[in-house]
Order: structure tokens, then sequence, then C-alpha cells
């Protein structure tokens, strides 16, 4: 159709050799755009005992809408796959060439045999997709045993969870002082980056994209996560930790992308936690530092940041970790998995400690 379909409803209906339905799903595509081929991947667990012998796939027309000038604005191109350490991943790039930031995107990942027989795929979400740009995706599949991948397709669904943010300046509501990410000769990646709260209210559940990439810009790795709490004014350290690569990825560039928090509220009016300065063990392996609590209550856990520096202040390393519970007005020593480049002599270690959302404070 020349239309836009809205709210189509997919159903997907698993039944066993009689014909009896053993299994049920009804999802919803948000829009269906002209012309537009999209994929759907659904997985079931069958109670003990049932097997699948035939799926059976049902769709009802949505509502025709002639009078929305809108066009997919997401598409995954540079498809492929890698082999990571919980199984087969599926990746691309995800492309937004809308003025807005879409929330809550679902991502369908198919992949096909060179018969072009579908063999396996996964299902995704990715929590935001920012304006008029790119970053990395990557879907866990079930692939069937004993086939090759020849082709993998994903389908990103804008869903009836998902929203889209009109830009502005809430984007400067944070800057990025510096970053950067490094590669070790053992398929680990790290680094981090230098973060300033510009505003003077509370920003919760700020977000990073991060994506790694062979010379080929194929996607190997692709990684997104939250940073809680950033206080008012508060200028901050943060890695994403001590990343695994997969085993035939030769890392060629990191590509980050934070996308800040909304203002918001916590338990807690102030930050009671202190880092001290970290200090590298003999191996060079794990920096060790002090966390401080300074409040009359025990806080249940923390994420500890550690990003090192060398003499021209340059990011060439990091990790990160968390801490487990800490007492009221006491401190704990932590150690921080890290990796970098370069001669620990020349090198800076800075620290910062975060306090997750879902905390605990007090008994």
């Amino acid at each position: 159709t020349d239309a836009i379909l809205r709210d189509v409803q997919v159903e997907v209906l698993a039944l066993d050799a009689n014909g009896t339905r053993i299994a049920q799903e009804v999802r919803t595509v948000r829009y269906l755009f002209p012309r537009e081929t999209t994929g759907l991947v659904q997985d079931f667990e069958l109670l003990p005992g049932l097997q699948t012998f035939t799926v059976e796939v049902r769709v009802k027309e949505g509502l025709k809408d002639r009078q929305l000038r809108y066009s997919q604005p997401l598409v995954v191109d540079k498809t492929g796959w890698v082999e990571a350490e919980e199984g087969i991943r599926l990746t691309g790039w995800i492309n937004n060439s809308d003025p807005y930031t879409y929330t809550k995107v679902e991502l369908n990942a198919i992949a096909y045999n060179a018969s072009g027989l579908i063999i396996g795929g996964g299902r995704g979400m990715i929590d935001f997709v920012p304006e008029k740009d790119r970053t990395g995706v990557s879907v866990l599949a079930d692939i069937e045993a004993d086939q090759e991948i020849a082709l993998v397709e994903i389908y990103p669904w804008i869903t009836a969870q998902s929203a889209s943010l009109e830009g502005g300046t809430w984007w400067d509501n944070i800057e990025v002082k510096q970053w950067n990410f490094i590669a070790d000769n053992y398929q680990h990646v790290s680094g981090g980056a230098t973060l300033k709260n510009l505003t003077d209210r509370l920003l919760t559940e700020t977000y990073y994209l991060l994506t790694v990439t062979d010379a080929g810009d194929k996607v190997c790795m692709a990684t997104q996560g939250y940073i809680d709490l950033i206080w008012p004014d508060q200028e901050l350290v943060f890695s994403p930790g001590v990343l695994n690569l997969p085993a035939d990825c030769v890392a060629q560039q990191v590509d980050m992308i934070i996308v800040p928090g909304e203002f918001g509220q916590f338990q807690l009016g102030y930050d009671p936690l202190e880092a001290g300065a970290p200090v590298l063990n003999e191996t060079g392996d794990f920096a060790t530092l002090n966390i401080i609590n300074n409040l009359n209550a025990d806080i249940s856990n923390a994420v500890v940041y550690v990003v090192i520096t060398d003499v021209d202040g340059k990011i060439v390393g990091g990790g990160s970790i968390q801490s487990g519970n800490i007492r009221a007005n006491s401190l704990i020593t932590v150690q921080v998995p890290v990796i970098y480049l370069g001669t620990k002599e020349n090198l800076k270690f800075n620290a910062s400690v975060g306090i997750p959302l879902d905390v605990t404070v007090g008994p």
C-alpha cells in the first residue's frame, strides 16, 4: 500500500502435530511504512514435553493513514555477525535520519543461509537511538546447528513503548570534556570519559552507547548502559569497565555517544561518597582505592570508575566495578580491574564513585 499502516497486529501461533495451539503471542507494529518490508523474531518458552510442529503468522491490517507524512527514519546497514562469549551475535549500524531521538526501539534480527532460508534470529531492544546519528547494535541470536550464516537483516520497530524526543538544549546539559578507548593484545577494550554536569540540577539515567568496529567498519561489539546519577555541577570520570571483544575482531575504531539524562530526584540530597587516590598493584591489572561513606547510614552498593591518563592528559585506559555494601561512616577498599597503554610511572589514575538509583540506604 502507499499509505502508512498504524498499529498493525501480528499474531504468532505455535501448533503441535495435532494442530493444537500450544503457544501464542500478539505483537503490535506501531508504524508500517509504504512499501516497507519488515521482519519479526518470536521465541516461545514451551512447557516440558510440548513440541512445536508448525508455526502460523496472522497479520491483522492496521489503520490506513494517508494524512501522516512520515517515512521510516531508522535503517540498519552493514550487518554481520560475531561469535561472542555468550553465543552468536548479529550486528550492524542503526542510522536515524530524523531530528528526533527515539526511545525503546525493538530490534528483530534474522540470519539466512546461502540458500536464502532463515536459520535463526534474535530480538533485542535499544533504549535510545540519537537524532541524526548512527550507533552500533548487537542482538544475541539462536542459530540452527551446523548452519552457516550468509546474510543478516535487522529490522528496527518503533513500538507502543517508544517515544520521540525533540532535539534541543537538553543535549548541552552534559559536557564530554574528553574521551578515548584503547584495545590491548588480549581482546580487551577499555577507556572512558570525563563528563561535566553543566546544570545545577541532578541528572538521572544518563545513557551511553559504545560501538567497537574493525577496519571494514563492521560492528564487533555494541554495548549500552546508564550512569544513574550525576550530581549538580559534578565533574566525574566514567568507564564502562574492561570489555571482552569477540576472538576474531581486530578493533580499529571505538565510537561513544552520551545521551544526557533527565532532571530527577533522589532519596539523598547530596553525594555522600568519596573516592580515594587509586594505586596500581604490582601485576598491573588492578587499581586499588578506598571509598569513603560520609553518611550516617549504610549504602548497599556503588559503582567505582577509574580512568587512566598519560603525561599529556590523554585517556589511555580504565575500568570499573561495583563495590558492594559500604557501612555508615566508614570506608572500604576496592580493587578495580583495569587495562591501559604505557608504563605505569608515566600514568595518572583518576577515580569517581557513583550511586545506583536502586540503592538501599540504611540498614
